[in-house]
């Protein structure tokens, strides 16, 4: 999985390119790309800060830190 920051800049480009459009219908497919891939950032962001409590929580319990799930 690629990391939200390609997603973001990636939206970045799709909204430039949307301001340079002159028709109007590619500009809206240009700023709705752009928001597609801002909704894609968001979720990889999810994506790797669940991994990482998975990873903490797996070395908590490796550690005999915490009980193990129930």
């Amino acid at each position: 999985m690629l990391g939200p920051e390609h997603y973001i800049a990636r939206a970045s480009e799709l909204e430039a390119e949307a301001k340079r459009a002159s028709n109007s219908s590619i500009r809206g497919s240009y700023l709705d790309l752009a928001r597609s891939f801002r909704e894609m950032a968001n979720l990889a962001s999810l994506a790797r800060s669940a991994e990482k409590a998975e990873a903490v929580s797996l070395a908590e319990r490796m550690a005999g830190k915490t009980s193990s799930p129930r």
